[in-house]
């Protein structure tokens, strides 16, 4: 049988971390678009970040 007591804290372990991806998530986008509003190229935040040219643009659309 499952050990309840075991998967309920492993389900508050993930959900700890999913929520401290999230606000690490937001920090990163914050700061993608204020690279964008002080000048610096697409293709320059997006090597910076490791993420794709597409990406970066997707988020510095995005209304937050």
């Amino acid at each position: 049988m499952t050990n309840l007591a075991e998967l309920e804290a492993q389900a508050h372990r993930y959900h700890r971390r999913v929520s401290a991806a999230d606000a690490e998530r937001e920090k990163l986008y914050a700061l993608i678009r204020k690279a964008r509003r002080d000048g610096y190229s697409l293709r320059t935040i997006a090597a910076a970040a490791g993420l794709t040219f597409g990406r970066i643009e997707q988020i510095t659309k995005e209304e937050r």
